[in-house]
């Protein structure tokens, strides 16, 4: 039994893991226990660069995706905005593995905006009709004509900054995430 806690110590031990009692000399030392975890990699000036590099790469490239999706529905689809907002806070982090901060976010939000930017601008919504009308049947064989509003251009350009924004914030809510910000720390008992 351990003289500094009393707890029960396997034969043959003479320091208690639990205190750090010796006890053989009744002596108590300090115990540092180290949880074995790798070290995140810090983030370089030069991995930072690279991690721009590709998130305006992958940015750009979900804006081709975004213009695939678009020119194939008739419409610009800004839920798009979102996916390249995704693809370049992911590019960022691949060679920051990680370690992203406040800087990293700001960069990959950047290079999504000005993906999203060139997206938005280059699909014009055109003159809307003002009404949409669908033709459906209600249980006979007579159409009922149901007419529904289009968004106008104000109602598109606030749609479109909100769905900018989002996206911005996506690219800043991964380009800048940071797992295990005190992975570095000890635990001393």
């Amino acid at each position: 039994m351990c003289t500094g806690c009393g707890r029960r110590l396997p034969v043959g031990h003479v320091v208690c893991l639990a205190c750090g009692t010796n006890i053989s000399t009744g002596a108590q030392t300090a115990t540092n226990i180290k949880l074995n975890r790798p070290k995140p990699v810090r983030a370089t000036p030069a991995s930072i660069g690279i991690g721009a590099a590709i998130s305006a790469g992958a940015a750009f490239g979900a804006l081709a995706l975004w213009f695939m999706v678009s020119r194939a529905s008739g419409e610009p689809s800004l839920v798009m905005t979102v996916v390249v907002g995704l693809l370049a806070g992911i590019g960022m982090l691949i060679p920051i593995r990680g370690s992203g901060r406040l800087a990293t976010g700001l960069i990959a939000s950047g290079c999504a905006a000005s993906a999203m930017l060139i997206g938005l601008l280059a699909f014009d919504p055109g003159e809307a009709p003002e009404t949409f009308t669908y033709m459906w049947y209600s249980g006979g064989y007579a159409p009922e004509t149901i007419e529904v509003e289009n968004l106008g251009e104000d109602e598109y350009g606030v749609a479109s900054a909100l769905w900018l924004a989002l996206g911005c914030c996506t690219a800043f809510a991964f380009g800048g995430s940071n797992p295990d910000p005190d992975a570095e720390e000890e635990v001393a008992a």
